[in-house]
């Protein structure tokens, strides 16, 4: 972390100075940051930002660094109104220690707009990125690596949002950047490209979004080596193409590729090799192999309960994915217990305006379609609309998917003409955002 860094210069430079009462507490939250101990840094970050105002003053790198680490700390425990207090904060101190055309005022904007897009507030996101962006294009006439870095960061959002053009655009544009800045055996380059074929995966152009992929595969094995993680990372992608694909053989090839990397560099009790062996659960689910699959996910909920806890979104996503493997199964009572345990852990950990949780809705709904039970099904789907809507708003392709499943429902409840409005919503919308559309639906 490179701000860690500067921050252990600086203390290094003042170790012999009186301010003996900040510095302990300084080491003691860096140290816990690095063990992924926030529980346990927040209440020692709290006293090291008052001890840093009153030692270094409030415009000291310290006093600001230690409102960082509180903020982040608060962010990784989902403590969301404590940790926006203290990024909004951390960004204005970094705006009058440094000033507005720094490096450390545009990656404050971009870290607080990465905030408001994880937690949903989309508007707020996007004019951040998009001062970010004006700072950074001034800054270098547009033409570093930040500013690319800032066209990134804004196209993510939109691809998010669901604005797939205008993210294409700015992936295009970033990965152009790139290549000019850097050349093509750099790994900057190879993530802007993956971020492009990612989107192109997302919005069903597959053979340009393989294109992209083998191409990154190709850079980062020439230029960071096959044991490296951002290399298992093209071959996840890769397969996740495969199989969509209906290529499963190479896709459960190039998954256990990736499980191996990630067992071997970051050891079998790590996130990246849970999310790994999900990857691999999901291909055997849909091929068939119901034993390796249940035996794969259960295996990554355990991962997830003992390094992130059950308290954590991830560990909610797990729960989710072995359910969903249940309802294959016809195991349906087990899979309603799996997504209503999802649900709540979702709800507790992210709040319920949050796209995750809206997911999680639909599971359940989704449940309870198969089954026939049509009076659960509907109010469920019913909220995902609602809450899709007011997030990610009505051109968005998820509100079309949640307008698309009401109108499946009302189709086999009979009442055609509900199901053909919502249809035709829904499709218009799918051409509106991806260019073209495949209408999901059995109604002339």
């Amino acid at each position: 972390m490179k701000f860690r860094l500067i921050l252990a210069l600086f203390l290094i430079s003042f170790s012999t100075s009186a301010q003996q009462q900040s510095l302990p507490l300084i080491q003691q939250v860096m140290d816990h940051f690095d063990k992924g101990e926030y529980a346990k840094l927040i209440p020692v970050a709290e006293k090291a930002v008052e001890t840093t105002r009153t030692e270094f003053g409030e415009k000291s790198p310290f006093h600001n660094g230690m409102i960082m680490f509180l903020a982040m700390s608060h962010w990784q425990l989902y403590h969301y109104p404590e940790a926006e207090k203290w990024l909004r904060r951390n960004n204005e101190l970094t705006l009058l220690i440094s000033g507005e055309q720094s490096l450390e005022y545009i990656s404050g904007l971009n870290r607080l707009a990465h905030f408001y897009r994880e937690t949903g507030k989309f508007g707020e996101s996007e004019s951040l990125y998009l001062n970010a962006d004006r700072i950074a294009q001034k800054f270098s006439g547009g033409q570093d690596t930040i500013y690319a870095k800032n066209l990134n960061n804004l196209a993510s959002l939109y691809q998010f949002m669901g604005r797939y053009q205008k993210a294409e655009q700015l992936f295009i544009k970033a990965s152009e950047l790139f290549q000019k800045l850097t050349g093509e055996n750099y790994p900057a380059y190879a993530s802007a490209l993956n971020n492009l074929a990612t989107l192109y995966s997302e919005m069903g152009q597959y053979e340009k979004s393989k294109t992209l992929q083998l191409k990154v595969l190709d850079i980062r094995k020439r230029v960071l080596g096959e044991a490296h993680a951002d290399y298992a990372q093209s071959l996840n992608n890769l397969g996740f193409l495969q199989a969509v694909l209906g290529r499963h053989a190479e896709a459960e090839q190039n998954y256990t590729k990736a499980v191996d990397i990630y067992s071997k560099t970051l050891g079998e009790n790590h996130p990246d090799y849970a999310s790994s062996i999900g990857n691999l659960a999901e291909l055997y689910l849909t091929t068939g192999d119901y034993n390796k699959a249940e035996q794969l996910y259960t295996r990554a909920l355990e991962i997830r309960k003992n390094t992130v806890g059950v308290n954590h979104a991830d560990y909610s996503q797990s729960l989710n994915n072995l359910a969903t493997c249940y309802e294959t199964l016809g195991l349906f009572n087990k899979a309603e217990q799996y997504f209503l345990e999802s649900k709540e852990r979702t709800a507790a950990a992210l709040g319920v305006q949050h796209p995750a949780y809206v997911t999680s809705l639909n599971n359940l709904a989704a449940l309870y379609h198969t089954r026939g039970n049509y009076d659960k099904a509907e109010p469920l789907y019913q909220e995902a609309r609602e809450l899709r809507k007011k997030l990610l708003g009505e051109q968005h392709p998820s509100y079309a998917m949640s307008l698309n499943n009401l109108g499946t429902i009302f189709m086999e409840m009979g009442q055609l003409d509900k199901a053909g409005i919502l249809y035709r919503q829904a499709a218009e919308i799918w051409k509106n955002s991806l260019g073209a559309v495949t209408i999901i639906m059995h109604w002339p």
